[in-house]
């Protein structure tokens, strides 16, 4: 057997229910092939095989670049193609374990999400956030020519010896034999129970059963919106031009209305938890499939479980709390400027906050409806931004004399711009967009009307354009209004 290649983004066939493609590095435009190791495959097709379910892989192979954006290890098995995390559902992780176990695999880890594999050579199993180098998850592993005839025999009960059945960390060990379990319980000292896999306690029978942890304290969970300015100036200060900071926040306010802690609405009955719950939950270790529930969160309601995976890392090496704003925003910029480069250049350049809002709309949030409508909105909301934090360009005057004198087109006051500026029907109507502009002269050369547009009195080319236009000899033009 031997570690393949394959081309990223291309199906190719390697097994009778897997794709090369199940194995593609999860990051944005980081590589371009994907590695596979021929033995991975063997073994998840019996696991396949043997559970008569779909396997589905959460992490095949990762490139160097996005193992690091994750927090993977530094030598993950996940960067050979070596590896991969896989659920199977209606079957839980322990089952699958034992089984990978039994068909021989030496590196199995079980977590609340589901089991990762990997085909080292040397054996090391571990649960998530408790014991490691476990002996055994109750799987005997079988040589290889009794494997096919004798049929696996899946131990249904385990027994866990923990502090407290939702304090995972605590557990020193999981046992197949009740004795097992009581001896180490023992040898744990007071404070331990045996729990079976109901969650009750079997051992010792005369103490009360723990009690369950509270929930957890929500009183320093801001559940307020970002300040938008202070969101602005944020922004600006990593060289986004008010064009990109605009369309920017008019997504931001259109996924969560600038909540750093927002649970996706339809989440929060069925998680049966307020924004502070969950983000408490989160942030205290108590609720543990932020990665994988599948809810949007946040500022841009990160809800792909590859990002949310990134942002859980990120804000666990921060020593940050999940909803803070800050942090949030911090990595917003991190990640648009390293995985969502072209988005990124974008709210640099933008001509338009349309513009800037159709990149983060269509390439980085990505939502189902993507209609010209949504688009429209949430540019919408950016121009809001846009208008009360945005620099406005400042427009030259002509020279103060005679008339309406900021009304004279000259050299340094155009046309377009005098009119959008100082026209009182522009200036004195709701705001118009300019779908064009059509310049005519009001009665020149013609003696029936007694007014018309003249070019400046100091217009360096007024000769050339009285040529054109005439002289109005009775002074009554536009430009002498007051006269």
């Amino acid at each position: 057997m031997a570690i393949k290649t394959y081309k990223k983004g291309t199906a190719t066939q390697l097994s009778t229910n897997f794709k090369s493609t199940e194995f593609d590095c999860h990051g944005s435009g980081c590589c371009s092939s994907t590695l596979v190791d021929e033995n991975l495959v063997k073994y998840l097709q019996k696991i396949r095989s043997h559970f008569g379910k779909s396997v589905h892989i959460n992490s095949g192979y990762r490139c160097k670049k996005h193992n690091a954006a994750v927090g993977g290890a530094s030598a993950s098995n996940h960067m050979d193609g070596e590896a991969a995390d896989i659920r199977i559902d209606g079957v839980t992780p322990l089952e699958v374990a034992q089984y990978a176990e039994h068909i021989g695999m030496l590196g199995i880890g079980v977590y609340s999400w589901g089991v990762h594999v990997d085909t080292r050579t040397s054996k090391y199993f571990w649960y998530d956030g408790g014991a490691s180098n476990v002996k055994t998850f109750g799987g005997t592993f079988e040589e290889e020519e009794k494997k096919e005839e004798k049929p696996v025999t899946i131990i249904k009960e385990m027994y866990r010896v923990r502090k407290a059945w939702t304090d995972a960390k605590s557990q020193i060990g999981a046992y197949t034999i009740l004795q097992n379990a009581k001896n180490a319980c023992n040898k744990a000292g007071a404070g331990y129970y045996v729990f079976n896999s109901k969650g009750e306690v079997v051992y010792p029978t005369t103490i009360e059963t723990p009690k369950e942890e509270v929930k957890p304290d929500t009183s320093k969970v801001d559940t307020s919106a970002a300040d938008p300015k202070k969101m602005w100036d944020y922004f600006k200060s990593k060289g986004l031009n008010d064009y990109g900071v605009a369309g920017l926040m008019g997504n931001l306010y259109a996924e969560s209305g600038l909540r750093a802690c927002n649970l996706q609405n339809t989440y929060e009955k069925s998680l049966g938890m307020t924004d502070a719950e969950y983000t408490a939950a989160v942030d205290a270790g108590t609720y543990t499939n932020f990665v994988n529930d599948k809810a949007g969160y946040g500022l841009a309601q990160w809800t792909y479980w590859s990002l949310k995976q990134e942002m859980l890392t990120y804000f666990q090496n921060k020593k940050k709390s999940i909803g803070d704003l800050e942090t949030q925003m911090e990595f917003l910029a991190h990640q648009l400027s390293t995985s969502y480069k072209s988005v990124w250049t974008t709210l640099q350049t933008a001509k338009t906050v349309l513009e800037a809002s159709n990149a983060v709309l269509l390439k980085f949030e990505r939502p189902a409806d993507q209609s010209t409508n949504v688009q429209n909105k949430r540019a919408e909301y950016g121009q809001k931004y846009f208008d009360s934090y945005g620099t406005k360009v400042a427009q030259p005057s002509a020279p103060n004399e005679g008339g309406n004198s900021k009304m004279k087109y000259n050299a340094s006051n155009k046309p377009l711009i005098c009119m959008q500026t100082n026209s009182t029907c522009y200036k004195g109507t709701s705001k118009m967009v300019v779908k064009g502009v059509l310049w005519h002269s009001t009665g020149a050369n013609n003696p029936n009307l007694k007014r018309y547009v003249q070019p400046s009195d100091n217009a360096p080319d007024r000769a050339e354009w009285l040529k054109l236009l005439g002289t109005n000899t009775n002074k009554n033009d536009w430009n002498h209004i007051s006269h």
